[in-house]
């Protein structure tokens, strides 16, 4: 056997060793990979990445140029290695990116129209997916909590702009013997319907023992 297969042909292995470490630095730097970081970061604090808060928050190594190159790869479904979990919905103000493998789509689409500020569309999506999915009306004080924050006022003030919009003429408000109110959707849940799921849940619920 020749003793020459098992030499090192590198005559400095230090200096190997230095190259690897530094291709590792430049791949695990790269811009695809600075901005995978940024918008995963965003998702886990369960929040969407406006595009426009992402070119803000632009990492200083990555230019606005560059930036703008990556988001149209993942526009057009052809995103760089490190950016290939990364999805994006489009809103009616900006298109919002989110880390698919610890968001769902669904809950990226509502915290974008909670973004856009669009408080109507946000309800009207939620009712209707409540109603068709569970199915249940969606409770006025769920709309008051996490994450959606909106003050019982502005509830109220959409639940009567929603009347004279045809854009929500299937959008409707029922409301339990305590006083409390839902929103329901009559494309896929009948008003009496709704009624009693929501005066079970309010009411005769908590009188059980």
């Amino acid at each position: 056997m020749d003793e020459r297969e098992f030499e090192n042909t590198n005559d400095n292995p230090a200096e190997e060793d230095v190259q690897s470490q530094n291709d590792q630095e430049n791949t695990t730097e790269s811009p695809d990979f600075l901005l995978a970081v940024l918008i995963y970061d965003r998702t886990a604090a369960n929040k969407t990445a406006a595009k426009k808060w992402l070119m803000k928050n632009c990492p200083p190594q990555v230019s606005a140029e560059e930036m703008e190159v990556l988001l149209e790869g993942i526009d057009a479904q052809k995103p760089l290695e490190h950016l290939k979990n990364v999805d994006v919905v489009n809103g009616s103000k900006d298109r919002y990116y989110y880390d698919g493998t610890i968001m769902t789509r669904e809950f990226a689409k509502i915290d974008a129209l909670i973004e856009d500020k669009d408080i109507l569309s946000t309800i009207a999506s939620v009712t209707r997916s409540d109603c068709k999915l569970y199915p249940r009306p969606t409770e006025f004080s769920k709309l008051t909590g996490y994450p959606f924050r909106f003050t019982p006022d502005e509830v109220e003030g959409a639940a009567a702009r929603m009347t004279i919009n045809k854009d929500y003429s299937d959008i409707g408000v029922v409301e339990a013997s305590n006083g409390e109110k839902a929103f329901y959707s009559d494309r896929y849940m009948k008003k009496v319907y709704a009624l009693s799921l929501l005066e079970y849940s309010e009411v005769e619920s908590k009188l059980s023992p």
